[in-house]
């Protein structure tokens, strides 16, 4: 069995990448394939160390590297280390700094990675993009999540030959929705009995969840019986929290926190509202699909291509409270069939996002980069 090794910055406790992660190792197997993991931490994040126990009682093989900043010249030492000592044939990175390791790595295997999204803009993006663009023309191929990635990275200079479209997928099996909304809400302790607007997702600012507070608001000041409900955590729950306060809504919002089994909570909705303002492919739209849970999205990244408007779910041209209310409205009036949407968005999981058709394109490209270059041939 040929050795694959999975590397990935983590902080916090990660995003939909670590479900993926998480889920890949037995179905790798079971095509020839040992998925390990290596993550790089900080040692004193909690969190971090919990994702990754998390993964490891999945069964899969993880290794944790301190990893204490940019400078920690520790971390490339104990990587390139342990890719000898394991005998890895594929690399695969998940982020800029696996890719420069990767880029740096002197041992004879071949070199991927994924492409998950660049959505953390900050002063140093220019940077990033610039090392990005180094690295990705020394891999043998880059797996795009998303179209909206494949065409950003062709623009960086990538051929057609190394992108690799891959979209995400669920194992939608263990996706299936058991409860009424009344009934989850029961078991949660949860008090609310009017419509729920809710979303799942890290709390930061490409989210833009204050959209979904501002959209209860005007709801309830028109009189439905609305509330929201957020589930993760992040660095702008604070700032979302005073908000609700600053709104007069804080007695109708739900903030869950993280929780490591989100299908509960998604029972507890009327309608998954996405209001994002940059994404790749958001496995949290695909649960929510799965769990057939009524979805109203903006028309970003991916998103066009998982749900067709007015069949899988709504699509508005960006997440203004207006547009908001007036889908919202409709639904609560019965103008939109959304046990019509939520069925058909379940259908389209299962025929086109499900994960073991993943994986087995992932194993199928493995086949021909290792028949192309050999099992321990640099690229």
């Amino acid at each position: 069995m040929l050795r694959v090794l999975d590397v990935r910055v983590l902080r916090g406790r990660g995003g939909g990448p670590e479900k993926t992660l998480a889920y890949s190792a037995p179905y790798l197997a079971r095509l020839g394939y040992e998925m390990i993991c290596v993550y790089l931490c900080d040692p004193k994040d909690e969190d971090a160390r919990s994702t990754v126990d998390e993964i490891a009682r999945r069964g899969t093989r993880v290794y944790m590297l301190d990893d204490t900043g940019p400078l920690d010249i520790t971390v490339p030492y104990n990587l390139y280390r342990l890719v000898d000592q394991l005998g890895i044939s594929i690399y695969h990175g998940h982020d800029y700094k696996s890719n420069v390791l990767g880029c740096l790595l002197g041992n004879p295997c071949i070199r991927v990675t994924t492409l998950h999204g660049w959505v953390h803009y900050t002063h140093r993006l220019r940077y990033y993009y610039a090392v990005e663009k180094w690295c990705l023309r020394k891999f043998a191929r880059a797996y795009c999540v998303s179209q909206e990635l494949y065409r950003a990275a062709s623009r960086l200079g990538l051929g057609s030959k190394q992108l690799y479209y891959l979209p995400n997928g669920i194992i939608f099996e263990e996706y299936r929705r058991v409860n009424n909304t009344h009934k989850a809400r029961a078991k949660l302790g949860i008090p609310h009995q009017g419509f729920c607007l809710g979303a799942v997702g890290r709390l930061s600012e490409e989210k833009n969840f204050s959209a979904l507070l501002m959209s209860v608001r005007v709801l309830r000041r028109a009189g439905f019986p609305v509330w929201g409900m957020l589930v993760g955590d992040g660095p702008l729950r604070q700032k979302l929290e005073r908000q609700s306060y600053e709104q007069g809504i804080r007695d109708h919002i739900v903030f869950a926190g993280y929780q490591r089994d989100i299908r509960p909570w998604l029972e507890c909705m009327d309608v998954y509202l996405c209001t994002s303002t940059r994404e790749g492919m958001p496995n949290s739209v695909l649960e929510a699909m799965a769990m057939e849970v009524p979805i109203i999205a903006t028309r970003v990244g991916e998103v066009p291509y998982m749900i067709t408007h007015g069949r899988e779910g709504v699509l508005l041209p960006s997440a203004g409270v207006e547009e908001i209310v007036k889908v919202v409205t409709d639904m609560i009036r019965g103008k939109l069939d959304k046990e019509m949407l939520a069925k058909q968005a379940r259908t389209r999981v299962e025929t086109e996002f499900n994960f073991d058709r993943r994986m087995r394109l992932l194993a199928a490209d493995y086949d021909k980069l290792i028949a192309q270059y050999g099992r321990r041939a640099r690229v």
